[in-house]
């Protein structure tokens, strides 16, 4: 048991998980914790962040790794209880852990015999399929909206977006990182020989009882003097997330608007880039109409929300069902509501406008930057000559427009100064300025009469040297880290008169004109001023 090696702190910490030490001291630690605590330790490793890496049985001292300062006092008085031999504690970059936790602690994979382990393809080997099983694991227990699979150069790297924050988590070499893209890609059924050519597929994953539907997106890239460097972009599709619309950051002469847009027939249009949570939104407002004996069909490419008591139509090209076949169909299905998930052609304008002229509700999302382009956007999709979609037909059927993005959350924040923010961003005075925004306190800095917004001095903001399992940076990890800032408009008759224009700047001129309304902007400052969210976060996602 152990090893007689006397190895430095350093080298400790430079061990491997394929290292033979790290194996033979992973095997004396779950002897020496006891059997019925060793369920126990194994939980505690992946929670808490630790791994017992070398045991010097010659000095009776095990060292463990950890990479989370917060928790080590947990760590501590666990093993206190339970290891009676002196620990020393080295700590290292969590994804230097995090190989060690993938490696020992995922579940295992059947292994067939090794004259038949050694003939199947390299994404199949268990190593593999191991690998594969505990990054999406890990991904779904961090609440991850998307797991990046990326090569550069001679190394791959595996990084997860929670909450809007990309993430490295996991490296490795270059070969190991294509064999697992190769498995994401045999899994949704893809093309595992050809990995440059651009490939869409879904699969589903089975974890802790639950199935979670996955998008994936493979696409092949250049880095490091290779010409064939696949890159992967799994989308994990969570079912069991709550979505009301009180509970998304709308404020709440924001839901007074939204009520309004309920109790009519038309067209409510979403807007925001990809990843605002614009799909969330219609599904959250779908609750709130009375669907007690109507039916309801959604398009979506794919269904991203699994939702009972209503027709949802998949579009699969490869099965005839694209698009526009959908789209035809809808009709027949003799629907009272329909949500498509966006409008991005001709044939999706005009089928959406003419569900609305004969009477029903439509719920869909359109990509623009905010709610003024809206009506100028959907003209052009249909086309100029469209005698479905103009600016008369679109003022009298739109109902409501909703311009959103997601913006995480501050969960640990800290009084920052004017002078010490100029000091750790200069250029942010400039980024400021250019949305109309002001820092009282230093109002020579800026001009008053551009200056639309002001921020008062001291501003809250995340504190960058706190990062853990549920705080990276100051922000909130959490499943309910993030937030919306949204401008929420209702088309009532004197709307409708600008929308007839057909002109963006006479949309605009109107809403500003309007007592108390809420513009992106003005959300978010509210936010910004109530401690909630980031400014410097706030200007990224705008």
């Amino acid at each position: 048991m152990g090893t007689n090696n006397n190895l430095s702190e350093q080298e400790i910490a430079s061990l491997t998980y394929s290292d033979p030490i790290a194996y033979t001291s992973f095997q004396d630690y779950l002897k020496l914790i006891g059997e019925e605590t060793v369920n126990e330790a194994r939980e505690k490793m992946r929670s808490l962040r630790f791994f017992p890496v070398y045991y010097n049985d010659t000095a009776n001292v095990m060292y463990l790794l950890y990479s989370m300062p917060d928790k080590l006092q947990e760590i501590r008085n666990f093993h206190q209880d339970h290891l009676h031999i002196p620990i020393k504690y080295i700590r290292v970059p969590d994804t230097t852990l995090n190989s060690f936790i993938i490696h020992f602690l995922s579940e295992a994979v059947p292994v067939t015999a090794t004259l038949e382990v050694e003939t199947l393809p390299d994404y199949q080997k268990p190593e593999i399929v191991k690998l594969k099983e505990a990054l999406i694991n890990e991904a779904i227990d961090m609440h991850a909206s998307d797991i990046h699979v990326e090569i550069h150069g001679a190394r791959g790297i595996v990084l997860y977006r929670v909450n809007g924050i990309l993430r490295p988590h996991y490296e490795e070499r270059r070969e190991r990182i294509i064999s697992l893209i190769r498995s994401f890609i045999n899994d949704a059924k893809l093309d595992t020989i050809d990995l440059v050519k651009p490939q869409n597929g879904s699969m589903q994953h089975f974890y802790m009882g639950k199935i979670y539907p996955i998008r994936l997106n493979v696409i092949g890239t250049f880095s490091g003097g290779y010409n064939e460097n696949p890159t992967a972009v799994l989308r994990i599709l969570y079912q069991d997330v709550e979505r009301k619309m009180e509970s998304l950051g709308f404020e709440q002469e924001q839901l007074e608007l939204f009520k309004k847009m309920a109790d009519r027939e038309g067209i409510i249009i979403v807007t925001g880039p990809t990843g605002s949570g614009k799909t969330t939104t219609l599904y959250a407002l779908l609750d709130w109409f009375n669907t007690e004996g109507k039916k309801v069909v959604s398009i979506e490419d794919p269904p991203e929300i699994i939702k009972e008591n209503m027709v949802q139509i998949s579009v699969q090209p490869q099965r005839g069902i694209t698009w526009e076949t959908a789209l035809q169909n809808m009709m027949r299905m003799d629907p009272d509501i329909i949500l498509i998930g966006e409008i991005r052609d001709r044939f999706a304008a005009e089928a959406a406008m003419q569900a609305a002229i004969t009477g029903h509700t439509v719920l869909t999302t359109m990509h623009t930057q905010n709610v003024e382009t809206v009506v100028e956007r959907f003209r052009q999709l249909a086309g100029e000559e469209s005698d479905v979609v103009n600016p008369h037909t679109i003022a009298y059927h739109l109902v409501g427009m909703v311009s959103q993005r997601l913006v995480t959350k501050i969960r640990i924040a800290r009084l920052t100064f004017y002078d010490e923010l100029v000091r750790q961003n200069p250029d942010l005075l400039k980024k400021l300025y250019n949305f109309d925004i002001g820092i009282r306190g230093a109002e020579s800095r800026f001009p008053p009469e551009k200056i639309r917004f002001w921020l008062e001095d001291p501003l809250k903001l995340p504190d960058t040297t706190v990062t853990n399992e549920t705080t990276y940076k100051g922000y909130d990890m959490t499943p309910n880290g993030r937030t919306v800032i949204a401008e929420v408009v209702y088309n009532d008759a004197d709307l409708s008169e600008a929308i007839k224009q057909g002109e963006p700047k006479v949309i605009r001129e109107y809403l500003n004109s309007l007592d108390n309304h809420l513009t992106l902007i003005d959300h978010a400052i509210l936010k910004v001023q109530r401690g909630e969210i980031s400014i410097e976060d706030v200007l990224h996602r705008i």
